[in-house]
């Protein structure tokens, strides 16, 4: 017996017999107790819920589901708002002419009391494919290792993550997408043991989902040429990987995932490492002093090690989360004399932990192993940080304070005279000297500061040291990664330790489960965690306030599944959506020592674009370089003549977050035209930038245009960007999902932060920001 199970959600819109419009999702789960049971009879059961107003909303639905040659029926059965039984029928019917159309388009009947009172279409959006594959379960298959969740001390399954006929496929593609240079090295079994490496650091549902992509690559092979994908020579397979970005969105995401683990492994090869020059990593860059004092504060972190089966507590506070907001409110509270306890799904680690390969760091410190993508008209990578410290742990350091006419935007919608930049600035200048901020260090801003500065004068724009938060920072260039030093004033090393000393207790390693709500007021929270082998421990902490501080994409979906239903939860989400470009100079600059994000430019094109810089080793940039094939092994040639540059975009709260498979967050957000506006004029100015400051050629990050090698063919880029799934982006300051507002019709916390409609429960981190910054989040957060 091998049960199947899949997720699928559809939208769409249906007409009344008036022709009014209505809204119409479902999100449900698809299964049957047995896979040959399905293959031969078609049929599964439906759950999940519904949201068709004003008849449903969120409603618990049941029902059946049925495949033959010729289509899919849908019955989905609940009971509507004011109790009485609706149903909700639908087919698709499949066109071998127009597959792929007619698997997505669903026609569609809904009936309440047995009366028709609407009909229409739904779609299965492609961009989707993400959430559908991650959910996709053969249980009576052995589940893909995931590493990052198997508690430190455990024996470690030997077994690889992929099967043979999964590495078969995985070693044709790595021969497509690497071919060997002149430090290149051609691929072979240390390329392929290392990508399975990394591909065990992956979390459980993105193992499963890399195995889907590669059996649908040897599917799409096999109707296309009636081979095997292994067997093709490698410029048939080259074009077959090729036609994953015609699929849109949903096929570039599946696409950069079948490349990601491959590359990365392959360029954090030593050979390759030294044979360019770039440092491994793989030895703590500064030890510890044996003169250095122990520190009393440590005392009070407790994991779950240290914990009984079950621990029962009274705080007066408890803080879940530890990053640029709960930390914070920590340490004030504990410095005023109050019982504080900072709950911690991620572990604390020591400054000499910040060390080795940066892709194990990535799956050690990163949520989802840095495996967070948004799905929607483009992919967009969105990583935060799992570790005490948050986000803030694995940042650049920038800090700005909140622009000014942002602060009048909030005053507008009816914020108080505590928004006015006057008022604010006294809480800017203390967030300022406990992160000690000043521009970086002159020494090392590093080559691309140079060419960045260049450039700019040659626009007529200005440039400037970006202001940070790392005292006597001394430019090891892994930042995202975790910094070896301290020199970067990250919650872990500012706040915590603060709230720590003044008497606070810090349970890292526990993840919030349950808010245990009397009426409007939260009793108790309980949270989960496990030993170092793999005990459960339960922790039940009861409080007089509770502070949720778990962040932008984690927040929304901790207050929904404990029962807050405000209907801006989880919406209005911003990102700061950034293209990040690659320039190769005429000779070697070692861009691996120097600060990542040290140096800015203003007055470029819109006030919405801020150009700052970033930078991630040879080992990461691998992975993510917008190249396959030569271009890739030209440019992985040249590592240590590579600078990197890019620039953000101010959106609005155009996204949304809830709860996707596994109960991890689905991120929702699709570029509007303004937006993709402004990135194809950005990418235009940050390409003729980067030439005009002495680059060689620069890697534009844009599909049908990878590569520009003049100010003329750079300033064309305004006009061959058309569509976001061109675009390989990134964002790394998620705001709003429980954004501060006047009232609940606007937001889901009040201007003390508290959520409304209940009394002692407060939302403080970036999901509370009301809109987006335009700049670097953390100081006003």
């Amino acid at each position: 017996m091998m049960p199947l199970a899949f997720s699928e959600t559809m939208r769409g819109v249906v007409r009344d017999a008036g022709g009014t419009p209505h809204l119409v999702e479902f999100d449900v789960t698809i299964g049957a107790p047995a896979l040959r049971h399905f293959l031969h009879r078609g049929d599964a059961d439906l759950r999940g819920v519904i949201r068709a107003e004003p008849w449903a909303r969120d409603a618990p639905v049941e029902g059946r589901f049925h495949i033959d040659t010729h289509g899919m029926d849908y019955a989905l059965e609940f009971t509507t708002e004011e109790g009485a039984q609706a149903r909700l029928v639908g087919r698709k019917d499949l066109d071998p002419a127009r597959l792929l159309p007619s698997m997505t388009t669903l026609h569609t009947r809904l009936l309440v009391d047995g009366r028709e009172r609407a009909t229409g279409t739904l779609h299965f959006d492609l961009n989707e494919v993400v959430a559908l594959g991650a959910s996709l379960r053969l249980r009576g298959d052995r589940r893909p290792r995931d590493i990052r969740r198997r508690p430190p001390g455990r024996e470690v399954d030997p077994a690889p993550p992929l099967g043979r006929r999964h590495q078969r496929l995985l070693a044709a593609c790595a021969a497509v997408l690497i071919p060997p240079g002149d430090h290149v090295p051609p691929v072979d079994g240390d390329t392929i043991d290392g990508a399975l490496g990394v591909i065990a650091g992956f979390p459980g549902h993105v193992q499963v989902l890399l195995a889907r992509a590669l059996d649908a690559l040897a599917l799409w092979a096999r109707l296309r040429t009636g081979r095997p994908f292994s067997a093709l020579p490698v410029d048939r397979r080259a074009a077959l990987m090729a036609d994953l970005d015609h699929l849109g969105p949903g096929g570039a995401g599946l696409r950069l995932l079948l490349g990601v683990a491959i590359r990365t492994a392959h360029f954090g090869r030593t050979d390759y490492l030294h044979a360019v020059g770039a440092p491994t990593f793989d030895r703590p860059t500064c030890e510890p002093s044996t003169a250095e004092p122990p520190q009393a504060w440590r005392r009070n972190i407790l994991c779950p090690d240290d914990l009984d089966p079950t621990t029962d507590i009274d705080a007066d506070v408890v803080v879940v989360g530890t990053g640029a907001g709960g930390a914070v409110v920590a340490a004030e509270l504990a410095e005023r004399g109050c019982g504080v306890a900072l709950v911690e799904a991620g572990a604390f680690y020591d400054r000499t932990e910040f060390s080795g390969p940066p892709q194990d760091r990535l799956a050690r410190f990163y949520d989802d192993g840095g495996m967070r993508f948004s799905v929607g008209n483009t992919v967009i990578s969105i990583p935060t940080g799992r570790m005490v410290g948050g986000s803030t742990a694995i940042n650049s350091g920038t800090c700005f304070r909140t622009p000014p006419a942002v602060l009048a935007e909030w005053r507008s919608r009816g914020f108080p005279a505590e928004f006015h930049p006057d008022h604010f600035d006294r809480w800017f200048r203390k967030v300022e000297t406990e992160l000690q901020v000043a521009p970086g260090d002159a020494r090392w801003l590093g080559a691309v500061a140079e060419v960045v500065a260049r450039g700019a004068e040659a626009l007529g724009a200005h440039h400037h040291p970006l202001p940070r938060n790392a005292p006597g920072c001394d430019g090891q260039g892994v930042c995202p990664v975790g910094c070896p030093t301290d020199a970067r004033r990250s919650t872990n090393v500012s706040y915590v330790p603060r709230a720590l000393r003044a008497g606070a207790a810090l349970f890292s390693g526990m993840e919030l489960r349950h808010l245990h709500r009397r009426g409007q007021r939260v009793a108790a929270v309980e949270a989960r965690g496990q030993t170092s082998t793999g005990a459960p421990r339960r922790l039940r902490i009861r409080a007089r306030a509770v502070v949720i501080a778990a962040g932008t994409l984690n927040s929304p979906r901790l207050l929904a599944d404990n029962g807050i239903r405000l209907p801006h939860l989880g919406r209005n989400l911003s990102i700061h959506p950034a293209l990040g470009m690659f320039a190769r100079l005429p000779d070697p600059v070692a861009p691996w020592r120097a600060i990542p994000q040290g140096y800015g430019v203003t007055g470029l094109v819109d006030p919405r674009l801020r150009f700052e810089g970033f930078y991630l080793p040879p080992q990461l940039s691998g992975g993510l370089l917008p190249a396959d094939g030569r271009l890739l092994t030209r440019w992985m040639d040249a590592a240590d003549r590579v600078v990197q540059y890019g620039f953000m975009v101010r959106d609005g709260s155009v996204g949304r977050v809830r709860r996707g498979p596994g109960g991890r967050p689905l991120i929702h957000y699709s570029l509007t035209p303004e937006l993709l506006d402004l990135f194809a004029r950005g990418a235009a100015a940050l390409a003729e930038l980067l030439l005009a400051g002495g680059a060689e050629s620069v890697l534009t990050g844009i599909s049908g245009q990878p590569t520009v090698d003049s100010r003329t063919a750079a300033a064309d880029l305004r006009h061959q960007v058309r569509h976001p799934s061109q675009l390989r982006l990134a964002a790394f300051h998620p705001l709003g999902t429980c954004r501060m507002a006047a009232s609940p019709d606007e937001g889901v916390v009040d201007f003390d932060h508290r959520v409304f409609g209940t009394d002692n429960l407060y939302v403080i981190d970036g999901s509370s920001v009301p809109s987006s910054l335009g700049v670097n989040p953390q100081v006003t957060i």
